[in-house]
C-alpha cells in the first residue's frame, strides 16, 4: 500500500500530471499570431533606432550643418519625425490631416515654406506604402476593385495636370507672399468642409472630376486639403468607407509626384534636415494604418472620418489667423 501511495506521489506522479495539464491558451499561438508579433516588435524596433537617431541628430546637428542652417527650434529632426508619423497614421488610417495638419504646425514651429514641398514628397512615398499596406490587409484588392482602382487613378489624373499648374503659381510666387497664400487656402478648406458637412452629391464621375481638380490645386498650392475633400466627397457619394481611404492614397501619390516633379524642373531643393525625417516618419506609419483601418469597424471609421473632417475645418480656421 505504501509503495503504491509512494508510486503515486512520486517523480513521476508529478511528471505526468504536469504532461496532462494543457498549455495555457496564451501561449498557443498560430503561426499567423506568431507571424503578427514578429512583425510587430520589428515594427517597434524600427521605430525606436529612428528616434535614437533623431535625437542623436539633435545633439550633434548633423542634417542641419549639411543643410547650412540654424533653425531656432531645438531638436528639429525629432520633432519632424514624430509630427509625421503621427499626422501620417491619421491620414492613412482616416484618408485625410497630413499636409492640412502637418504644414501648419511646423509653421508654427518658424520652419520655412519648403516644409511643404517636403510633406509632399514625403507624402508622395507613403502613398505608395500604405497603397501596397492596406491590398496586404484586406481593405482593398487592387487588381479585383476595379471601381475603387479607376477612381483613384481618374482622381490622381486630373489632380496630376491640375497641380503642375499650382505649383508652377506657388514656385513664381514671391516668398513673402507665399504663407498668407497658404494661410488662405487652408480658411477656404474649413470653410468648405463645415459648409459641406450634408451635401449630398449624387455618384457620377464628372463630380469626382471636379472634385479631384479642386483638392489637386489645393494640394500642390498649400500642401494639404487633399483628403478632407477628396476622401469625404467619395464617402457623402457612398463610395465604401474602406475604399474611400485607399482610392484617396492612390490619387494623391499621382498629385504629389506632379507637384515635386514641378519643383524639382524649376531647379528647387528641398533641405535634408527638412526632407528625411519626414520621409523617415511618414513611411513608418503606414503599416500600422493599414492594419489599424482593417480592423476598425466601417461604421466607426466613417464617424471617426466626419469628425476629423469638422475638427480639421475647426483647426485650419484658428490656425489660419498665425500661420
Amino acid at each position: 500500500m505504501s509503495l503504491e501511495l509512494f508510486n503515486q506521489s512520486g517523480p513521476n506522479a508529478v511528471a505526468g500530471q504536469a504532461a496532462a495539464v494543457p498549455p495555457s491558451a496564451d501561449l498557443d499561438l498560430t503561426p499567423a499570431a506568431a507571424l503578427r508579433i514578429r512583425h510587430a516588435a520589428a515594427w517597434l524596433l524600427v521605430v525606436g533606432i529612428a528616434v535614437a537617431l533623431a535625437i542623436v541628430d539633435g545633439r550633434f546637428g548633423w542634417l542641419t550643418h549639411s543643410s547650412s542652417v540654424s533653425p531656432a527650434l531645438a531638436h528639429t529632426t525629432l520633432w519632424i519625425l514624430l509630427l509625421a508619423l503621427a499626422c501620417e497614421f491619421m491620414d492613412a488610417t482616416i484618408g485625410m490631416g497630413y499636409g492640412t495638419t502637418l504644414v501648419p504646425l511646423l509653421f508654427v514651429l518658424k520652419l520655412p515654406p519648403a516644409v511643404k514641398e517636403a510633406a509632399l514628397l514625403s507624402q508622395l512615398l507613403a502613398n505608395i506604402s500604405v497603397s501596397f499596406f492596406h491590398h496586404q490587409a484586406g481593405n482593398y484588392n487592387f487588381w479585383k476593385d476595379h471601381a475603387t482602382r479607376n477612381t483613384g487613378l481618374l482622381m490622381g489624373g486630373v489632380g496630376l495636370v491640375v497641380a503642375v499648374l499650382a505649383e508652377t503659381l506657388t514656385i513664381r510666387m514671391p516668398q513673402h507672399y507665399l504663407r498668407p497664400g497658404i494661410t488662405i487656402m487652408v480658411i477656404a478648406i474649413g470653410v468648405f468642409m463645415l459648409a459641406a458637412g450634408g451635401l449630398k452629391i449624387r455618384f457620377r464621375m464628372r463630380n469626382v472630376g471636379v472634385l479631384a481638380a479642386v483638392a489637386g490645386f489645393n494640394k500642390a498650392f498649400s500642401g494639404g486639403g487633399y483628403g478632407p475633400l477628396v476622401a469625404g466627397g467619395q464617402v457623402l457619394v457612398g463610395l465604401p468607407v474602406r475604399a474611400a481611404v485607399a482610392s484617396t492614397a492612390i490619387a494623391e501619390a499621382i498629385v504629389c509626384t506632379a507637384a515635386v516633379t514641378t519643383y524639382y524642373l524649376h531647379g528647387k531643393v528641398i533641405p535634408m534636415y527638412l526632407l528625411l525625417p519626414m520621409c523617415v516618419g511618414a513611411l513608418l506609419s503606414t503599416p500600422l494604418s493599414a492594419i489599424t483601418l482593417r480592423r476598425l469597424p466601417a461604421r466607426l471609421v466613417k464617424k471617426i472620418m466626419a469628425f476629423a473632417i469638422v475638427a480639421i475645418g475647426l483647426y485650419a480656421l484658428y490656425q489660419g489667423k498665425g500661420v
